[in-house]
């Protein structure tokens, strides 16, 4: 059974079910299997500014947004 290393981006998976985006139309818009994907969003795998970008280009999510759906433990920080 794999481990998770980072945090599960259960915001961004939120948003893709909302407006009906799977992982595999998602990772192969950005050259990706959609197992990676998988594994970057539910936390097996890390994620880097190139994924981050990415997504938010083929998903339209606005750059205020970024911290919300792939640093969600910095806004659970803040005071």
């Amino acid at each position: 059974m794999k481990k998770k290393l980072y945090p599960e981006l259960n915001e961004l998976k939120g948003f893709l079910r909302a407006r009906k985006l799977t992982y595999r139309k998602i990772a192969e818009k950005i050259n990706m299997r959609p197992q990676t994907f998988s594994d970057k969003v539910n936390g097996y795998s890390a994620i880097d500014t190139n994924f981050i970008c990415d997504v938010c280009n083929q998903a339209n999510i606005p750059e205020t947004d970024i911290v919300k759906f792939f640093l969600p433990q910095m806004l659970r920080n803040a005071t």
